[in-house]
């Protein structure tokens, strides 16, 4: 057999090292995290973000041999622009926020499938487009956060799939369609912000699934239908915010059940029927806001056992007396039962709350003593 000289073992020596080299430096740059990076880069005006340093990388057909996505912009905690690698070199979290993106979010980002958070809001309204459907495929996300855009379409019913998801915002866009009942699968989740956009049709029941929620805010949207009684399953809600809707029925009673609610707010609906008494029951309530509405009947006197500090019943069709025991609210700052058909005397118990409206209702004013 012939001798392999010295002269060419060293050359493939040296030829063998440039080819690890080369794949160990492309372990800092995975080619689907590249390809994603590059779609995204060239369908949102890469060349005009406000932060784009090292970016330069996806602008070739191809990854460079000295590829390394550590250097993208933002990787030293920067606000607008932050991309972290995990340890074996993938995307782990994408942040381009307030960054001046412009057009649509590619499919190709369903290929990050090691990345955990997803930040690209507040983009001066230029962010347009749909949610692409693949972002159902990032199994690992935990926060999707997409407001403050003008991103339109309907919300892909494939983000039901992401069961690691905890923090879910897509407010301050153009969304339509319907809530997707599948959403009710995330058990993960904690933080759902939808307010501001054109959401239509009813709340899924299958919201009562998301045991691990604690703040719901759908304000602002034109969402109907009545409040599905299943919403009372979620022991750990502080905030439910469903202001400036259409909704339509009755205020469930099992809400009452929700002993960590802080936050209650429905106002600017067409809600009717009577308040039930059961929201006596939450003692760790701060605000209820439930003006503008349709509601009728008598104030029970259960809420005087609630811990208010806001309650707002106003512009409503309540009927009856004030009960007195709303004076015992210790923590009761500001009352308004104004524009109802409240009638009878003034409960003397009222007298120390500060900030009192019970303007146009047909109230007898006594002098307390």
């Amino acid at each position: 057999m012939k001798k392999i000289s010295t002269n060419k073992t060293v050359n493939l020596f040296i030829l063998c090292c440039l080819l690890c080299s080369h794949q160990l430096i492309i372990a800092q740059c995975h080619i689907d995290d590249w390809t994603a990076l590059k779609a995204l880069y060239e369908s949102t005006n890469g060349h005009n973000w406000y932060d784009n340093d090292g970016w330069e990388l996806v602008k070739n057909d191809e990854p460079p041999i000295d590829c390394d996505l550590n250097y993208l912009c933002g990787i030293h905690n920067s606000y607008s622009c932050n991309v972290v690698l995990n340890e074996n070199g993938r995307v782990e979290q994408l942040i381009l926020s307030d960054n001046n993106l412009r057009g649509a979010l590619p499919a190709e980002l369903g290929s990050l499938t090691q990345l955990k958070i997803l930040h690209i809001y507040n983009n001066e309204y230029s962010l347009k487009g749909e949610i692409p459907a693949a972002l159902g495929n990032l199994s690992m996300l935990t926060e999707l956060r997409l407001g403050g855009n003008e991103i339109s379409g309907s919300i892909p019913a494939t983000l039901g799939n992401l069961s690691n998801l905890k923090w879910l915002s897509l407010g301050g866009n153009n969304i339509t369609g319907e809530l997707p009942a599948e959403l009710g699968n995330l058990a993960s989740l904690e933080f759902l912000f939808l307010g501001s956009n054109k959401l239509s049709g009813n709340i899924p029941s299958t919201f009562g699934n998301l045991h691990s929620i604690q703040q719901i805010s759908i304000k602002s949207n034109q969402l109907s239908g009545s409040i599905p009684s299943e919403i009372g399953n979620l022991s750990n809600l502080v905030r439910l915010l469903l202001t400036n809707n259409q909704l339509t029925g009755s205020i469930p009673a099992e809400i009452g059940n929700l002993e960590n609610l802080k936050f209650f707010e429905l106002r600017s609906n067409q809600l009717s029927g009577s308040i039930p008494p059961e929201l006596g029951n939450l003692n760790n309530l701060f605000d209820m806001d439930f003006r503008y509405n349709q509601l009728s009947g008598s104030i029970p006197a259960e809420l005087g056992n609630s811990s208010c500090n806001n309650l707002y019943l106003g512009n409503n069709n309540l009927s009856g007396n004030i009960p007195p025991e709303i004076g015992s609210i210790t923590r009761l700052f500001d009352l308004d039962l104004s524009a109802n058909q409240l009638s009878g005397s003034i409960p003397p118990e009222l007298g120390g709350i500060t900030e009192l409206n019970l303007s146009n209702n047909q109230l007898i004013i006594a002098l307390w003593i």
